[in-house]
């Protein structure tokens, strides 16, 4: 994978603000009555029958989103379309591909993907296109019915957990041949580290005593791992999609931050997002019930993804969310020492 190296891109986006600023002024330029049609065409060769948008931000990597519907073999097919308007080409369509790919031949379940193309000389966005399955994310389900809360963690849990037994090469964000870019999990934990606390700083979100001490644990108490495993990089209820007449999961989408690395790092941010109730339930359901050093390494993680998330939340203004990161932050300090 070329250009910056970055940890996670959705928290520590490597495109520069004046980017950021622009991709909505991009997104809202793209025509979709124009565009979902022929992606259809180029795809199947036949013509959409009906779309619509699911979803429009442009939080660092986030895509256009939309939801259509074709015909094939005297039956409609749902399909899911992203579009990728940024500048630069988004070279994790082509491995979200593969991974895909490769959950399916395991087993696991998982979208098909019938095409993802990058960029062209006459086309100036990249686009995937996807089998919509499920009914419903997770998120939303459970503000319907929240009685359905344990229920759902356990079996996202489960989940979870037959993703981690994928092990893959390297470390870190993956890049062509399913292969982390980094050689050890500390390097890629590490990854825009620097620049995230020197901008904390700079914003007076944290003392500069305070991120001497995180620098410290990073550099002297780094985890130490010989071999990782697929990590989603992004799950959390609304990325988990169900399917809700039976029950089940159906899968996990967005995998723009898969990783190769330590299981605990995809719980640890699960937990971010989740009651203790709930991470409980889900701790079940992935049969993993931490030890003291898990609980550290937890905290390890915790605090590097709530850094993250702090960065994220005041370069885009949601200062009232702030607060919880900055709590987040303070909690894993806690279990550190």
């Amino acid at each position: 994978m070329s250009g910056v190296p970055v940890f996670d891109p959705k928290a520590d986006s490597t495109l520069s603000d004046e980017e950021l600023a622009s991709l909505k002024e991009r997104y809202a330029s793209f025509n979709a009555a124009e565009e979902i049609p022929r992606i259809v065409q180029e795809t199947f060769g036949t013509p959409v029958l009906s779309w619509q948008s699911l979803e429009e931000s442009a939080n660092a990597f986030d895509h256009l989103v939309y939801a259509a519907d074709i015909e094939k073999e005297r039956k409609r097919l749902p399909l899911v379309v992203r579009i990728n308007a940024s500048r630069a080409p988004d070279e994790m369509f082509p491995v979200e591909t593969e991974i895909y790919g490769l959950l399916g031949a395991q087993g696991i379940a998982a979208p098909t993907v019938y095409a993802s193309r990058l960029r062209a000389s006459d086309r100036t966005y990249d686009y995937m296109v996807m089998k919509r399955i499920g009914s419903t994310s997770l998120e939303s389900l459970l503000a319907k019915d929240a009685s359905l809360d344990k229920e759902y963690a356990r079996k996202a849990g489960a989940y979870l957990a037959q993703l981690h037994t994928i092990p893959l090469p390297g470390f870190g964000m993956i890049g062509e041949g399913l292969h982390g870019v980094h050689d050890t999990w500390s390097e890629a934990l590490r990854i825009r580290l620097p620049e995230t606390l020197a901008y904390l700083v700079e914003q007076q979100l944290l003392s500069e005593d305070v991120c001497h001490t995180i620098e410290h644990l990073f550099t002297h108490e780094e985890p130490s791992l010989a071999r990782g495993v697929l990590l989603h990089g992004d799950f959390h209820p609304a990325n988990i999609i169900i399917d809700e007449p039976n029950r089940k999961i159906a899968g996990a989408v967005d995998l723009s931050q898969a990783k190769v690395g330590d299981p605990l790092f995809d719980i640890a941010f699960y937990a971010t997002y989740v009651s203790e109730e709930r991470l409980s339930a889900f701790l079940e359901g992935y049969g993993r019930t931490p030890t003291d050093e898990d609980q550290d390494l937890l905290a390890l993680y915790s605090l590097r993804i709530y850094l993250s998330k702090a960065k994220l939340r005041k370069r885009f203004g949601y200062e009232e969310r702030i607060p919880a990161a900055l709590a987040g932050i303070e909690r894993a300090l806690g279990v550190l020492g």
